[in-house]
């Protein structure tokens, strides 16, 4: 591998570690988990980031950051669809049920 493909992987991992909950008061993050796509002769990268998630307490949105210049085309809560907003930097999701305090969770993006 060259010096030129690690600066992009390297940089797609802090790009897409970015994804960070923006409530950090009503949840806690486990670890997040990375996996990465790329075609550096196309200069292309995708992938997503799994976000594990504690709630503190009763959540029933959330708000994720997110760096600018990315494409989102779909987030999953436990492996299912969700609807959200893709803002500028932001991805706002309504939670279908309220999670209770001490539930874990994942989601994806």
């Amino acid at each position: 591998m060259g010096a030129r493909f690690l600066k992009i992987v390297k940089y797609s991992a802090l790009l897409l570690a970015a994804a960070n909950v923006a409530a950090a008061r009503q949840t806690d993050v486990a670890y997040y988990e990375l996996d990465i796509r790329m075609d550096p002769a196309e200069h292309y990268v995708a992938g997503s980031c799994a976000v594990h998630l504690k709630a503190l307490e009763g959540v029933d949105s959330l708000v994720l950051d997110l760096a600018a210049g990315w494409q989102v085309d779909s987030v999953l809560l436990a492996g299912r669809k969700q609807q959200f907003l893709h803002t500028v930097g932001h991805i706002y999701i309504t939670l279908a049920r309220p999670w209770r305090a001490g539930q874990r969770k994942v989601v994806t993006v």
